[in-house]
C-alpha cells in the first residue's frame, strides 16, 4: 500500500515497499495529520498516475500487480476541470479508482467522474459516519484488486463510442453506460 495526501500540493506519505505488514501500515496511517487548505485533487490524481503507479520509480507499484486507487476527499476540487481531465488520464492508465466523499456539499458529478465506475462511489455527510461504510469500501477495494490488470481496457473495447464499461463488482456483469451527467442518443449511438 502507498499513501499520498494533498491540499495545495501533494505529499507522499509512504511507498508500496515501505511496510511489510498490516500493523506497520496502520501505525503509519495513524501518524498522518489532517491538512486543511485548497483541494487540488487534480494534482493528486496526476501524481498517482505519474509516480505512484509508475513501475520505474522508486515509490512505484510492482509490475503486473493489481492497481486500486482510493480517493478520500472532504472538499470539492479547487480546479474541477483539471480534476476531471486527470481522472480520465488515470482511468486510461489502468487502475481501478474508488471515491469516498465526505460532506453533504460535495459535487456528485466530480465524485462520479473520478471513480472508474458508478458503483465505486461512496458518500457520507461527515467523518463520524465513515465507520458505517468502512466494510463496504474495504470489500469493494478487495474485489477490485482481484480484477486482472488490463481488464478495463478489454471491457471498454466492448463498448461503443464514448460509453464507459461499467462492471458491477459483486455480480461481475458488464454493461455499457454513458458517463455521469450525460444522456444516451440511440440514433447516433453516442453519449451527449
Amino acid at each position: 500500500m502507498s499513501v499520498i495526501t494533498y491540499n495545495a500540493r501533494v505529499r507522499p506519505q509512504f511507498c508500496f515497499n515501505d511496510y511489510q505488514n498490516n500493523a506497520a501500515v496502520k501505525e503509519a496511517i495513524s501518524k498522518i495529520r489532517y491538512s486543511t487548505g485548497v483541494t487540488r485533487t487534480d494534482l493528486a490524481l496526476q501524481y498517482a498516475r505519474e509516480y505512484t503507479f509508475n513501475t520505474s520509480t522508486d515509490c512505484g507499484a510492482r509490475e503486473g500487480a493489481a492497481k486500486v486507487v482510493l480517493v478520500v476527499t472532504d472538499g470539492n476540487s479547487t480546479v474541477p476541470g483539471f480534476t476531471i481531465q486527470q481522472a480520465e488520464k488515470l482511468h486510461e492508465s489502468g487502475p481501478t479508482v474508488i471515491t469516498v466523499g465526505i460532506g453533504a456539499a460535495l459535487s456528485r458529478k466530480e465524485l462520479f467522474a473520478i471513480a472508474s465506475e458508478n458503483s465505486l462511489v461512496f458518500r457520507v455527510n461527515d467523518f463520524s459516519l465513515l465507520d458505517v461504510i468502512k466494510n463496504r469500501v474495504v470489500a469493494t477495494a478487495c474485489m477490485a484488486s482481484l480484477i486482472s490488470p488490463g481488464y478495463h481496457d478489454l471491457c471498454n473495447a466492448y463498448c461503443r463510442s464514448n460509453m464507459r464499461c461499467q462492471m458491477n463488482v459483486a455480480s461481475e456483469v458488464n454493461m455499457c453506460e454513458c458517463p455521469p451527467f450525460t444522456t444516451y442518443d440511440p440514433k447516433n449511438i453516442v453519449c451527449l
